[in-house]
């Protein structure tokens, strides 16, 4: 039973390392110029990097598509919160942002809720909404 639970940690990890750090060098990268064509960039690189995990992922762990995309899936929801703050930390928000550590850390430990990473996702998307117009 050991080995399936390493597994599905590993499947874990390097899903929200696949699907975070596109997110995260670009902000990193583009600090306070992040406009519409960044936004791009990350809709396409996130998905492809987790895609391309995903197909690796199967082979290097040795199970089933299934079972290495549920490990993923929750890799990206238990670490979405923190990703969020060091991406979002590079223009002021997150860890550096008003609130400071303890409100990133806030975010950071109510992300243990799934639910929050679909909240926290939901009103950044709202708010990126024009930069896509």
């Amino acid at each position: 039973m050991k080995p399936a639970v390493s597994t599905g940690i590993k499947a874990a990890l390097t899903g929200a390392a696949c699907f975070w750090t596109p997110d995260i060098l670009v902000h990193a990268l583009r600090r306070y110029s992040f406009d519409r064509s960044d936004v791009l960039v990350i809709s396409i690189a996130m998905p492809l990097a987790l895609f391309i995990a995903w197909a690796g992922g199967t082979k290097l762990f040795h199970t089933s598509a299934g079972a290495t995309a549920v490990g993923m899936v929750v890799g990206i929801w238990m670490l979405g919160g923190i990703c969020m703050a060091v991406g979002a930390s590079f223009s002021g928000g997150g860890f550096v942002g008003p609130e400071g550590l303890r409100g990133a850390l806030l975010v950071v430990l109510m992300s243990l809720l799934p639910i929050y990473t679909f909240i926290s996702w939901q009103h950044m998307t709202e708010a990126l909404e024009p930069c896509y117009w």
